[in-house]
C-alpha cells in the first residue's frame, strides 16, 4: 500500500521539524552577520572637504560589497584628511581620504582626486610635477581624462584580502579642475589610469 503525502509528513515529522530549525537558524545568522560580508570603516556623519577624520567620525559596518580599497579598521582612518565631500554612511576609501595634507597645495578653482597606479609610475613623479593622465577602457580606448594636473602627493597602502594575504597598492593625488574631477569619476570603473609626465 502507498503512503499519502500526509502520512509520510507525520512518519518523517522529527526530521522535517529539525530541517525546519536549521533554515530558520541560518536565516537568522546571515541577517545578524551576512554571509560572505566583510568589516569596513564608513562616516558616521557627513564629512566637510578639508577636515581631518576623528574617532566620532567613523564607524565600522558589515558590507556584501567588495571595496578593496576600503579601512577595515577605525584607527587606520584616523588622523587622515578628507579629499572631498562624504556623506553619512559612505565607505572611507583611498578615493576620499589622504594620509597627508593635500589640500594646503590647492588653489581655489581645482580639487583633489586620488587615482591608483602602478608602482612604476609612482617612482616617475613627485610633486609637483605637471601630468596628464589618460583612462583605457577594456576594449582599448583611451581618453585624455586630465590635462597639466599637479601633482600633490603619492601613497602606497598595504591591505589583505581574503584572494592575497598581503598586497600593496600605490595612488596619486592631483590637482584637476571640476570637470575633470568628474571625467575621472565616471572612468574609475571601467578604465584603468596611466601618468604621462610632462616636462
Amino acid at each position: 500500500m502507498r503512503s499519502t503525502p500526509f502520512a509520510l509528513v507525520i512518519h518523517f515529522r522529527r526530521e522535517i521539524s529539525a530541517l525546519c530549525v536549521g533554515i530558520a537558524s541560518l536565516l537568522i545568522i546571515s541577517q545578524l552577520h551576512p554571509l560572505h560580508s566583510h568589516r569596513i570603516a564608513v562616516a558616521s556623519r557627513d564629512l566637510q572637504a578639508g577636515g581631518t577624520v576623528t574617532r566620532d567620525d567613523v564607524a565600522l559596518v558589515d558590507s556584501n560589497y567588495t571595496w578593496p580599497t576600503a579601512s577595515a579598521t577605525i584607527e587606520a582612518v584616523i588622523g587622515s584628511t578628507v579629499l572631498t565631500m562624504t556623506h553619512r554612511g559612505s565607505p572611507l576609501t583611498t578615493d576620499v581620504l589622504s594620509h597627508g595634507n593635500v589640500l594646503s597645495h590647492l588653489d581655489t578653482h581645482t580639487v583633489a582626486v586620488a587615482i591608483p597606479i602602478s608602482e612604476g609610475e609612482r617612482s616617475l613623479v613627485a610633486p609637483p610635477d605637471r601630468v596628464d593622465i589618460y583612462a583605457t577602457t577594456q576594449n582599448g580606448g583611451a581618453q585624455v581624462v586630465a590635462h597639466l594636473a599637479t601633482v600633490l602627493s603619492h601613497e602606497t597602502q598595504a591591505h589583505t584580502s581574503l584572494l592575497n594575504s598581503r598586497s600593496t597598492d600605490a595612488y596619486l593625488y592631483i590637482a584637476v579642475t571640476p570637470s575633470e574631477a568628474f571625467l575621472i569619476a565616471q572612468s574609475r570603473l571601467s578604465s584603468t589610469f596611466s601618468v604621462a609626465l610632462l616636462h
